[in-house]
């Protein structure tokens, strides 16, 4: 432990008999930077989540993950066919990334309609969590103006798949037949309902043959369409909002700050200066007392 304290007394003694030098070299490093920070690209970041109405959400991520190797592969072409945009758009685009919108077993009992969890990675076997029907899309860009063009061809993209647009079609007409069937039967409960209050001095409660208590005809009834009505409304919840193949949740949004800003950037070539510039001292010291040491001998 002392030869620790020790080892960093020496290193601090150093650097201060070297504060011009490192000065020096912070400076040759904050200028640097700027060069740099002027010469480089600037990256922005976003994200958007989308709900996939036609699609389960691994095949989903999987497909962004292709468009991304398009992108780290540079074919803008094949990217901008894939999207249907321009090729001067797909250039803008740097990275696309997805991530599983997961249900933990809380959000289940809480009955969330949105996931708070997101990841990159979805163990199959893990039983604490459900993949959903969102996804979250991570993008890098070069230009924050084609976020709006992006998010169409992303939910083209998403949209223009064979199997589940038709599998959209199937699914939109099947909530349809599913609500005017609920409400053929709402009606139908509604009426012997009707018959029963009209011709019924029934009690709410009654004995069954054991003496236990049983709800009545009518109380059963009510019940029944209770739950029929919380099911028409679930149904046309689903039919209004998401009747397209995928649903913008939350849209792409301009940050106007690069990923990398001069700050980082000059921090980071600084620091990198002043560890070349030290460790080119310590040599050129090194090798002078070398070189004094032997001329002496």
């Amino acid at each position: 432990m002392q030869g620790f304290a020790a080892m960093l007394g020496a290193i601090a003694i150093y650097l201060l008999r070297k504060l011009l030098w490192v000065a020096l070299f912070v400076a040759i490093g904050i200028g640097a930077g700027v060069l740099l920070d002027k010469q480089a690209p600037k990256v922005y970041c976003s994200e958007a989540i989308v709900r996939s109405n036609n699609l389960a959400i691994p095949v989903v991520v999987d497909n962004i993950s292709k468009l991304n190797n398009l992108c780290r592969q540079r074919n803008y072409r094949e990217l901008a066919l894939q999207l249907n945009i321009s090729e001067l758009d797909a250039e803008k685009i740097s990275t696309l990334s997805a991530q599983y919108g997961l249900f933990t077993s809380n959000d289940r009992l809480d009955h969330s309609e949105q996931p708070l969890y997101y990841a990159e990675k979805y163990a199959w076997n893990d039983t604490t969590l459900t993949v959903s029907k969102f996804v979250r899309v991570v993008v890098e860009v070069f230009d924050e103006d084609v976020y709006p063009t992006l998010m169409q061809g992303l939910l083209t993209f998403i949209s223009n798949n064979a199997f589940g647009y038709k599998m959209n079609l199937l699914r939109v007409e099947q909530l349809r037949e599913q609500i005017a069937y609920v409400e053929k039967e709402i009606a139908t409960l509604q009426q012997v309902q009707a018959t029963y209050t009209a011709s019924s001095n029934t009690p709410t409660v009654q004995l069954d043959l054991n003496g236990a208590l049983q709800k009545s005809e009518q109380v059963q009834l009510h019940e029944a369409i209770n739950r029929l009505y919380y099911s028409k409304i679930s149904l046309e919840r689903e039919y209004t909002l998401f009747t397209q193949p995928a649903t913008v949740v939350s849209d792409f949004s301009k940050t106007y700050r690069p990923t990398v800003s001069l700050l980082k950037r000059t921090t980071a070539t600084s620091a990198v200066t002043v560890a070349l510039g030290l460790m080119a001292l310590l040599l050129w010291e090194n090798r002078k007392r070398n070189g004094i040491v032997a001329r002496k001998a």
